[in-house]
C-alpha cells in the first residue's frame, strides 16, 4: 500500500490511525469523578494553544464534576501558566490538600497517557463548543502583567478596532519526525481570512 501512496498521503493515514486509537482509548474508560477530589494535569512539550485547549478542556471536566484542578507546569516549555493567566481558583496552582490528596492524574508524553487523560478526552467529546468558549472566558483573564504587553503590542501594530489574525506556522508543525500536518502556502491562508473578511459600510 505504502508503493501506491505518496509521502503526505502516507502522514494522513498514520495520523488518522494513532487518533482512531486516542478515540478508541478513550470511549472504552470507565473512571468514576466522585473517586477522586482533584485533578492534577501537567502541561509539557507541546504548543502553548494545545496546552490550554487541554488544559480547559480539564476544567470543563472538573466544573462539572466538583473537583480542583491544579496545573503542574514546572516543565512546561512556555513557562508558568499563572503567568499569563489570572485563572485562579478554576485552575490552581497548588493543591489545596497540600498534596493529600486523591488526585487523578492528566498527563501524557508522545503515545503515551494515563487513564485520566483519556477520561478528560472522552467528556470533551460531549461537550458543545459554546460550552467550551464560556468556560474558555472563565478562563482567558490576563494577569496584569499580560494585559499590559497585549495593549503594547495592539499599539505597536497600530490595530484597527475590528481584524481578522492568521497564525503562520512552519517548522515543527510540517516537516521532521514530529510533524503534525500538511503544509499549507500563504496564499491558501489569505484564501481563508477573506471569507471571513466583509467589506466595511
Amino acid at each position: 500500500l505504502q508503493d501506491l501512496l505518496s509521502e503526505d498521503q502516507i502522514f494522513l493515514l498514520r495520523k488518522a490511525m494513532v487518533e482512531q486509537q486516542s478515540a478508541g482509548r478513550a470511549k472504552t474508560v470507565d473512571l468514576d469523578p466522585s473517586a477522586y477530589t482533584c485533578v492534577h494535569m501537567w502541561l509539557g512539550g507541546c504548543g502553548f494553544g494545545s496546552e490550554v485547549n487541554n488544559l480547559i478542556s480539564a476544567a470543563e471536566f472538573c466544573g462539572q464534576h466538583g473537583l480542583d484542578l491544579v496545573v503542574e507546569d514546572e516543565h512546561w516549555n512556555s513557562g508558568r501558566f499563572h503567568t499569563y493567566f489570572d485563572a485562579e481558583p478554576l485552575v490552581r496552582r497548588r493543591c489545596p490538600r497540600a498534596g493529600r490528596c486523591g488526585a487523578l492524574e492528566v498527563r501524557r508524553h508522545k503515545r503515551n497517557a494515563t487513564v485520566g487523560w483519556f477520561a478528560v478526552c472522552k467528556h470533551a467529546a460531549g461537550v458543545s463548543l459554546e460550552a467550551k468558549a464560556a468556560y474558555a472566558r472563565k478562563l482567558w483573564r490576563y494577569t496584569p502583567e499580560t494585559a499590559r504587553k497585549v495593549r503594547s503590542l495592539n499599539i505597536q501594530f497600530d490595530l484597527p478596532a475590528k481584524f481578522v489574525a492568521v497564525q503562520v506556522r512552519r517548522g515543527d508543525k510540517v516537516a521532521g519526525s514530529r510533524r503534525e500536518a500538511l503544509q499549507i502556502t500563504a496564499a491558501d491562508y489569505a484564501r481563508a481570512a477573506a471569507a471571513h473578511c466583509t467589506a466595511s459600510t
